[in-house]
């Protein structure tokens, strides 16, 4: 797990990138091999987004399929609102094989000065990150 920010008003964004390496492992579903592992892990993180767990206080997330990065994925945007601040995290989920790779682009708008947030900026950022990161598996 990797952390960036950046916070230079007008513009704030968090960047956070997670790769999993999934091994065999006999509670995953089919076979039981690290790919199946991997399924199963992409399929919990998109059944996190579209129910987030209550305690989270996250919107259900808006859905998008991504076609051509790794073997499977997808986008997921929630926007929340708080007193003068609106936060859009952009999460980006892609399964390569027996790899989950996330990354978070989250930015912020409102308070404090700081200006506009684009969720398409937000998805090209967090799709480069993890495009730039499979690059690094092969």
């Amino acid at each position: 797990l990797c952390s960036w920010t950046l916070d230079a008003r007008p513009v704030y964004r968090l960047l956070n990138v997670q790769v999993q390496a999934y091994t065999p492992n006999g509670l995953a579903s089919g076979d039981g091999s690290a790919t199946f592992a991997a399924m199963d892990g992409y399929a919990a993180a998109l059944r996190q987004k579209t129910s987030p767990p209550k305690a989270t206080h996250l919107p259900k997330a808006t859905i998008t399929t991504i076609p051509g990065l790794g073997t499977k994925a997808f986008s997921a945007l929630q926007v929340t609102r708080s007193p003068g601040i609106k936060t859009d995290l952009m999460t980006v989920v892609v399964r390569d094989r027996n790899v989950v790779l996330t990354t978070v682009l989250q930015g912020n708008s409102g308070r404090g000065g700081y200006g506009a947030v684009f969720p398409a900026r937000l998805r090209d950022g967090a799709i480069a990150a993890a495009r730039d990161v499979i690059a690094q598996l092969k």
